[in-house]
């Protein structure tokens, strides 16, 4: 006696599309962040010698940011103040014009898929105090 196949039926395929679909989800949204480097504490002497120009995916810059921007209120803070921690900031980056003082972290740390750069930027008043910093992607 020969065997049929047997016809697919809308609950099998069902389970294999929601299969599937769980998969897609984990690979675009959990995955990647298995694979981000870890942050770390900020250190002036280590972010001073960072250098973004070499190309690196991620730099020692974008794994300290976050400690950073939570130990760290600049409004207020003079240029001379910013310059004495961060050094000298990263100038000929045409991608950041919002900002007067630029600090490129390296590649944007959204994923695994980030082809844009990423930066710490400081606009000033006219006194040169700080009015406004934050992250900007160019």
């Amino acid at each position: 006696m020969a065997m049929t196949p047997r016809k697919p039926t809308f609950w099998r395929i069902l389970r294999v599309g929601i299969i599937i679909l769980c998969c897609l989800l984990f690979a675009l949204t959990i995955a990647p962040r298995l694979f981000q480097r870890p942050v770390c504490q900020f250190d002036a002497e280590k972010w001073r010698a960072a250098n973004p120009k070499k190309g690196d995916h991620r730099t020692v810059r974008s794994e300290m940011i976050h400690d950073l921007l939570a130990r760290y209120n600049f409004v207020g803070w003079s240029s001379a103040d910013i310059l004495a921690l961060l050094g000298n900031p990263d100038d000929g980056w045409s991608g950041f014009p919002q900002w007067e003082m630029v600090y490129v972290l390296g590649l944007e740390r959204g994923g695994n898929y980030a082809l844009d750069d990423e930066a710490l930027g400081f606009k000033f008043d006219q006194c040169g105090h700080v009015v406004e910093y934050g992250l900007s992607v160019n």
